[in-house]
C-alpha cells in the first residue's frame, strides 16, 4: 500500500515490468526538468521523455522504487 500512496502523490499513471525494468509513467514528466529529476533520483534510475526506468535486478529495488517515487512526488 506505501507504494501504491507514494505513486499517487507523485502523479503516476502506471507502473510496468518492460524488459527486466520497472516503468513509471507520468504525464507530468514531458514538462519537467528531466536533467535535475535525473540528478535527484541519481543511478540506477534513468529519466526519459515521460517516465523513469529502473532495473529489476537492483540490489533491493523494493526500496530504490520508494525512493524515486518519494523524489518525483517532490518534483511535481
Amino acid at each position: 500500500m506505501r507504494v501504491k500512496a507514494l505513486a499517487t502523490q507523485a502523479g503516476v499513471s502506471s507502473i510496468a515490468v518492460e524488459e527486466q525494468r520497472l516503468i513509471i509513467k507520468t504525464p507530468w514528466l514531458e514538462n519537467a526538468d528531466g536533467r535535475a529529476l535525473q540528478q535527484k533520483l541519481g543511478a540506477p534510475a534513468r529519466v526519459i521523455r515521460d517516465a523513469v526506468w529502473l532495473p529489476l535486478n537492483a540490489p533491493d529495488w523494493q526500496a530504490l522504487l520508494a525512493r524515486v517515487l518519494e523524489g518525483m512526488g517532490g518534483e511535481r
